[in-house]
């Protein structure tokens, strides 16, 4: 008898084709050793603090995290000035159990949501344009919750 696993929604945030750039060539060669990205979530940026998406979450939370295999897919290209980068990153937040994708369309195009969520790769880089960036949903076979209190992704 074949069982069928819970999936829970959840989120994940996409940008393509985002050009950074550096002020000093030793801080992009610096970065090109480790190629660090951090992801940034601050539900505070949308005009209702991420109600219409988020179940329970503190809306002045900032959720910074690293950007890995492990919770991503990221594509990276060496350019004279900086990289471009292209990542699709699950957001590790609760969500509302009834949230579909035209309720999450709604929150991120006319409530704002758009203005949640970026990546940061070092102080001294600018993130000077994209190709553009958004939220999808996604079912996973663990909590949100489950995920951030393991000491590796449940995958």
């Amino acid at each position: 008898m074949k069982t069928t696993q819970q999936l829970y929604p959840s989120i994940a945030w996409f940008i393509e084709g985002a050009q950074f750039i550096f002020d000093d060539p030793k801080q992009y060669k610096k970065w090109k050793r480790k190629k660090h990205i951090e992801f940034e979530f601050w539900a505070e940026n949308s005009t209702d603090n991420g109600k219409s998406i988020l179940a329970g979450s503190d809306p002045q939370t900032l959720c910074i995290y690293e950007v890995t295999s492990d919770i991503a897919d990221v594509e990276i290209e060496l350019g004279p000035d900086g990289p471009v980068i292209s990542a699709r990153i699950e957001v590790f937040l609760e969500v509302r159990d009834d949230l579909t994708e035209e309720i999450l369309d709604h929150w991120t195009e006319d409530l704002a949501g758009f203005a949640t969520a970026t990546i940061q790769i070092d102080d001294d880089a600018v993130l000077d344009t994209d190709d553009g960036s958004g939220f999808q949903l996604i079912h996973l076979p663990f909590t949100p919750s489950e995920a951030l209190d393991s000491d590796e992704i449940p995958f």
